[in-house]
């Protein structure tokens, strides 16, 4: 932090009905001697004392000062429980807000990965204040421990939430070769599109590897996609276009 060794890398979300870049996903990369690392290696480390702020609000400026630049464009962000809980990291960003005019909190979707919603009670107030700003929030990694859509609905009886990304594993189950597997995730995912349908928000696959699982995820009406094998995360928005 001190040694300014925290980037911004970012990842491409593309539209599956134009085939258009919709959005980019800011992920953070730590500088480590003459490579880049991911965060993973020093979020425990941050959390532990007390650091995890600090770190998020340097991805914050960093996407604030593009989006400043590029009002045009769309970005998300990744925010832990800890972070949302935070005052002093809202109040932060309205002063962003405030600093960076051309920002549209419209254009600003913030992530919380969906195993955190152990802790929705304490979440909760801080996301409806998010969202009557006109920030976005976005269910990460849905299904990826104990969700379901039992759980989704919980959530959809407080708020609704712009996004739902489901996660990778499901989406990877897509081309498998054990068809009864595959249909599962097929049933499942269309449950979640009901829910999208109904309350209008967006469903989003990562992991899409291959041409069938792209198929599969239009014929589907999945609305976004990501390619990690494709558009891996860069700190240059040209070449991701």
């Amino acid at each position: 932090i001190e040694s300014n060794n925290v980037l911004t890398y970012f990842q491409p979300l593309k539209d599956l009905k134009t085939g258009e870049i919709y959005k980019y996903e800011a992920l953070m990369r730590v500088k480590s001697w003459d490579k880049i690392d991911s965060p993973f290696y020093y979020l425990e480390a941050a959390k532990k004392y007390w650091r995890l702020a600090a770190i998020a609000k340097i991805n914050i400026d960093n996407v604030f000062k593009i989006l400043n630049d590029n009002p045009e464009k769309y970005f998300s962000l990744n925010l832990s429980w800890e972070d949302f809980i935070d005052s002093n990291l809202s109040n932060y960003i309205i002063k962003k807000l405030q600093e960076y005019k051309n920002v549209d909190p419209s254009h600003v979707t913030f992530e919380i990965l969906e195993s955190e919603w152990t802790n929705y009670e304490n979440i909760k107030s801080s996301i409806i204040r998010y969202k009557k700003i006109w920030f976005k929030i976005w269910i990460d990694d849905y299904w990826a421990e104990s969700s379901n859509i039992n759980r989704l609905n919980d959530l959809l009886n407080d708020w609704i939430p712009d996004f739902v990304k489901i996660d990778g594993w499901i989406i990877k189950e897509l081309w498998s070769d054990d068809n009864k597997k595959m249909q599962s995730m097929i049933a499942d995912i269309r449950n979640v599109l009901e829910k999208s349908n109904i309350y209008w928000f967006k469903v989003v696959a990562e992991f899409i590897e291959n041409p069938q699982i792209e198929l599969i995820c239009k014929t589907l009406w999945i609305d976004f996609g990501q390619w990690y094998n494709i558009w891996k995360p860069n700190s240059d928005l040209d070449i991701l276009k």
